[in-house]
């Protein structure tokens, strides 16, 4: 998966977990945005699945196992795609996209699924802003999930400052 900071971002498609599209109210875009749900839970009056001239279908990345009466909902707004049996292969999911000319994925999250990602071994960039707000709390982390077995490695590619924001991209590989 790739996502770059130091330019406009070039992408083919737009990769997301189903909680980050309804949480943040993804709406199309010019490229597909692929969603991640397993369970087909996004509902089909959220904005994402408002058809616009010139926007793209949204792609809907689930499981064989999904409900029939959810696929039967969404499937007149968005390309449905299964790829797994019982859950969501991330592997299949990355073929998919590629196999539809998709092979710049630019992954946006949850934490959840960039977390699946990089377990996987999925992910080459890492883009990460930095800015100067500090919270206190329970605040989440860019990944949530079970501990990798070992720290994951970075080398960093390129560093910008924008006002007092740091733009950082990373190479995993």
């Amino acid at each position: 998966m790739r996502r770059a900071t130091t330019t406009p971002v070039l992408k083919d498609v737009v990769l997301v977990g189903a909680g980050t599209a309804t949480a943040e109210r993804y709406r199309p875009a010019c490229v597909p945005i692929a969603v991640v749900s397993a369970h087909l839970s996004p509902s089909p009056s959220e904005r994402l699945f408002t058809p616009a001239e010139g926007l793209a279908t949204p792609i809907l990345l689930t499981c064989a196992a999904a409900p029939a009466v959810r696929r039967a909902a969404l499937s007149p707004y968005a390309e449905i795609v299964d790829c797994g049996d019982e859950t969501v292969d991330l592997g299949l999911v990355k073929a998919e996209l590629e196999r539809r000319g998709r092979r710049r994925i630019l992954c946006e999250g949850g934490p959840r699924l960039l977390t699946d990602l990089l377990a996987a071994g999925l992910v080459d960039e890492l883009c990460l802003t930095l800015a100067p707000v500090l919270v206190a709390g329970a605040a989440p982390k860019i990944t949530h999930g079970p501990a990798f077995p070992a720290p994951l490695g970075a080398k960093l590619l390129s560093a910008l400052e924008e006002g007092s924001n740091l733009l950082l991209r990373y190479s995993l590989r």
